[in-house]
């Protein structure tokens, strides 16, 4: 699984998608979610790109660059959890995008 980046993972840090944490620490502990997720298997591969502090409906506005769309680079994956959305693409992993919040489709 990939975790996006306004989440702790223990041993990652949590940038939520912004310069100013580009140097943080890495998190001493999982977040209930996760650490809920490892309890029942799930191996955590990394974390996802997202607009900065989450504020935004595109992923175009992360303070690490953009997350294009994977099928059609012009477009945007959507939602402020595009990284999510761009690495469930079919035929770049396996997987499902578990979430509260909506995506937009391929604008």
């Amino acid at each position: 699984l990939v975790i996006k980046d306004n989440i702790d993972v223990r041993g990652l840090p949590t940038t939520v998608a912004s310069p100013l944490f580009t140097h943080a620490a890495p998190a001493k502990a999982d977040a209930v979610a996760v650490a809920r997720l490892r309890a029942a298997g799930a191996v955590i591969f990394g974390k996802t790109n997202l607009d900065e502090f989450a504020c935004g409906g595109s992923t175009e506005s992360s303070g690490f660059g953009p997350t294009h769309n994977p099928w059609d680079l012009d477009r945007i994956p959507g939602g402020s959890g595009g990284g999510s959305a761009a690495a469930v693409a079919p035929d770049s992993c396996c997987g499902f995008s578990v979430c509260l919040h909506i995506q937009i489709p391929g604008v």
